[in-house]
């Protein structure tokens, strides 16, 4: 097991696949140590480098609707009016 910090996206991409070859790992293995230790510094790479912003409000809404086929009538019954529904 050879162990490195991850200092670019170089460093990222072989992490990562290492990562991918070591699913299924059995816990408390060589194997299993790697993967861990690897999971735990790609986790903490990506979180400083790879931000994913929140999303809007109204568009994660508008999304998950989308994804259940709702119209905003469908809101109504949740949320109240239609009037409160378009705010």
């Amino acid at each position: 097991m050879q162990i490195q910090p991850i200092r670019n996206e170089d460093d990222h991409a072989a992490a990562v696949a290492r990562i991918a070859a070591l699913m299924g790992a059995e816990p408390d293995t060589q194997a299993g140590e790697e993967f861990d230790i690897l999971a735990t510094l790609v986790e903490a790479y990506e979180s400083k480098h790879h931000v994913i912003d929140a999303p809007d409000p109204i568009a994660a809404i508008e999304c998950r609707m989308e994804q259940q086929g709702m119209t905003r009538a469908g809101l109504e019954p949740i949320i109240g009016s239609r009037a409160r529904v378009s705010e």
